[in-house]
């Protein structure tokens, strides 16, 4: 055999233990070798509340976390594996109860929990998550994550819903740019003097300003981020609250009497009964938004959402009992917007959700 032969059989046999080595040292997916389990980072646990309950969101939610649990060593996806996620967000300090919730690995070891917008806590906003089954040796880890990692839930959130997100935009200001135009249009007017019509337009505003509220709760405008969205909201609603008391102060200047039948509900017009009980269930919502802070969670939430469900159906039905400056149509229109708007933030944000507990 020549030398020359030699050689080439040296350097094919080279070039294929290469290839072999190479082949077998490539990480294989889910069953690869050696993964080391996650350390707890420094401050990663502050706060932590063990045993906190399981839950479909956490307080309004909006954003979501997500991830993969898998097995130290052999990388396999742990399902039914608690996983707990709290952070400083809009709705309340991490040190908060209300700011914990767990949720449990599905069958590939995913998980997903939503949340309210993450804040500045002690300089960066971050977030906290937690192994927190107890099953394994590899503990608990509590790595922090910054804002940049988490995703905004939205029902417009892909690139061809433009056109829906210019609508959630158009239709609502055009509704009551056309009703408050077609109200000022009104041959009423004529008999009208100028305090029955400010009130009567403060009436017609805060019927416009209610078709806002649930948008802005839900956080359905395209653009304003969860917590923006909330302060217009409540920004909103002081002014919801200020149109209806121009209302009803200008109705007194005009005429106590009727004001004072409606307000003990012996007034013969069915329309003033409706229009009194709205008013008391947006002083309602509009005080446990003021005392929200020192109300159980969800007793803000299920009252809240009561007295606003409470306020919508009676401003409805007062506005379209009465027969007024107000076009039939456009009227029609925008009340019918408002309880579709309200209904819709009810369902979304679910206040009725109580918090579940695991059972072993």
């Amino acid at each position: 055999m020549s030398t020359e032969l030699l050689r080439r059989r040296r350097l094919l046999a080279s070039c294929g233990s290469a290839l072999a080595v190479g082949l077998l040292a490539r990480p294989q997916p889910a069953s690869a070798q050696g993964i080391a389990a996650t350390p707890t980072m420094r401050g990663g646990s502050n706060n932590y509340l063990p045993g906190a309950p399981i839950v479909e969101r956490i307080g309004g939610g909006g954003f979501s976390m997500t991830g993969t649990v898998r097995r130290a060593g052999d990388g396999a996806p742990l399902a039914g594996q608690r996983i707990q996620i709290w952070a400083h967000t809009t709705e309340g300090h991490e040190r908060d109860a209300r700011s914990h919730g767990a949720t449990l690995t599905d069958a590939d070891g995913v998980f997903w929990l939503e949340m309210p917008q993450i804040v500045p806590a002690f300089g960066q906003p971050h977030g906290h998550l937690a192994y927190d089954s107890g099953e394994f040796e590899t503990g608990r880890s509590c790595p922090t994550y910054p804002i940049q990692a988490w995703k905004r839930t939205s029902c417009c959130s892909r690139p061809d819903a433009a056109m829906g997100w210019a609508l959630i935009w158009i239709v609502p200001f055009g509704v009551v740019a056309a009703s408050i135009g077609a109200a000022a249009m009104s041959p009423l007017l004529a008999w009208r003097d100028p305090i029955y019509i400010t009130a009567g337009f403060a009436g017609i505003l805060g019927l416009a300003l209610m078709l806002f509220q649930p948008l802005l709760a839900a956080v359905w405008f395209p653009g304003l981020q969860l917590y923006r969205s909330r302060r217009v909201h409540r920004w909103v609603g002081a002014g919801l609250v200020t149109a209806i008391a121009v209302h009803v102060v200008g109705l007194w200047i005009t005429s106590p009497p009727d004001v004072i039948d409606a307000l003990t509900f012996t007034s013969p017009t069915p329309f003033s009964d409706w229009g009194v009980v709205a008013m008391w269930a947006i002083f309602v919502a509009a005080a446990m938004a003021v005392l929200r802070r020192r109300l159980r969670f969800q007793t803000w939430r299920i009252g809240h959402s009561a007295a606003v469900a409470t306020a919508v159906l009676g401003t409805i039905v007062h506005s379209i009992l009465i027969q007024g400056t107000m076009e039939p149509i456009t009227k029609a229109v925008l009340c019918g917007l408002v309880g579709l708007a309200a209904l819709g933030a009810i369902v979304r944000l679910r206040p009725w959700a109580k918090v579940r507990s695991l059972r072993s």
